[in-house]
């Protein structure tokens, strides 16, 4: 049995999103079960002109090639219904294609030429977006997910999901599904860049990631909470914001920053993801709330995953199934974001922790290996054999 799996999708490799480092840790689980992986990713600043076949590069023993992300309404009408270079890789003959949040018309396309190919097509589902933008963008987009999360998963041969919310839709809807929260390779050296332990008594706070378009992470509601806490409190803390400027906040949440906040709230700016980790690693908690809505009960954040990792714990509110990983006082706190009252009172106790108990926080933390993708083999080998048997 030829055991080669095709991996395509919005991933920019090796690391450049969260998608990526998501379908780098899946890949690892398959190549450990003894398939080889190729993978199909985008490139954002890729010439127009470049052959498919030109795009071949290689990274830690995987081979990957790209298509040019779109940038005009006549690219994405393209990327959205376009399949074509799949072409080029049936001299692989794959046994699976996954498909990573697919565009709905190019996965019932895909779908389609698997059965008449002997291919077996899955999805790698992580989100469940309500579109933003303009109305023609939502029209689109809207329809777009609707007919691949409502008519096209269930009819797959399979579904890689990333949260329970997901789990529980399709567990009648498709036989062949599984749970897989964003991964790691704990053997990695980067998940220990720092084992040293603070002596300081400031409490060092951090958010790394991409907040969207304002209505995912809500950082807005962390700093109005950090600024009356800072004013009535006095505690001596330092929040980070590593992924956009203090202007790039104003603009996102339509606020005007007060001059006296900067001394304790830094803004970073976008950085590389190896530097993102040494920032976590080195601080006390990472920090990220998101409202309760369909978006963010389906998804799974990774950067959850990352600071657990990274020996961080972590301050955040119950959604999706975080409730499954976060032990209350060990790893991590749930925060109560009912009202900015509920939020303040449920900050304060972290920040009040002493030296030594936020370090026995970390401690717990680098204990915890339930995110390395070598725990999930066993899991994914069944499924992969029930789809084929």
């Amino acid at each position: 049995m030829n055991k080669t799996i095709v991996y395509i999708g919005g991933f920019e490799l090796p690391d450049k999103n969260a998608a990526a480092q998501r379908v780098v840790s899946n890949a690892k689980i398959f190549r450990k079960l003894g398939y080889h992986v190729i993978f199909v990713g985008i490139d954002k600043y890729m010439a127009d002109d470049v052959e498919f076949e030109d795009t071949k590069l290689e990274f830690e023993g995987f081979i990957y090639y790209r298509v040019k992300y779109p940038c005009s309404i006549f690219q994405w009408v393209k990327y959205l219904s376009d399949v074509s270079f799949l072409y080029s890789l049936k001299q692989f003959s794959p046994l699976f294609i996954i498909a990573y949040n697919y565009p709905a018309l190019a996965l019932n396309k895909l779908r389609k030429w698997g059965l008449c190919n002997g291919i077996y097509i899955l999805s790698d589902c992580t989100e469940w977006y309500s579109p933003q933008g303009s109305l023609l963008f939502k029209f689109i987009k809207g329809a777009d997910t609707w007919l691949r999360m409502k008519i096209i998963h269930p009819k797959l041969d399979g579904l890689i999901v990333i949260s329970r919310y997901l789990y529980n839709y399709y567990k009648d809807k498709n036989t062949n599904i599984i749970e897989l929260p964003p991964l790691v390779d704990l053997k990695q050296g980067k998940w220990k860049i720092s084992q040293k332990y603070m002596n300081n008594e400031r409490v060092s706070l951090i958010y790394a990631g991409s907040p969207g378009s304002g209505n995912k992470d809500r950082l807005d509601l962390i700093v109005a909470a950090l600024y009356d806490i800072q004013k009535e409190y006095k505690i001596d803390f330092k929040f980070l914001i590593i992924g956009l400027t203090s202007e790039e906040y104003s603009q996102l949440y339509k606020v005007d920053l007060p001059k006296d906040i900067l001394s304790y709230i830094e803004f970073k700016g976008k950085i590389s993801h190896l530097e993102v980790l040494e920032y976590i690693c080195k601080s006390d908690f990472q920090i990220f709330i998101r409202d309760n809505n369909r978006p963010n009960m389906a998804g799974f954040p990774t950067k959850f995953v990352e600071a657990i990792s990274c020996g961080t714990p972590v301050l955040t509110n119950s959604y999706s199934n975080l409730y499954s990983y976060l032990d209350q006082g060990k790893n991590g706190f749930i925060l109560n974001i009912v009202t900015k009252e509920a939020l303040i009172d449920s900050l304060l106790i972290p920040l009040r922790l002493t030296r030594e108990q936020r370090n026995n926080l970390k401690k717990e933390c680098r204990q915890y290996t339930n995110f390395d993708f070598r725990n999930y083999l066993t899991l994914v080998d069944s499924f992969l054999l029930n789809i084929v048997k």
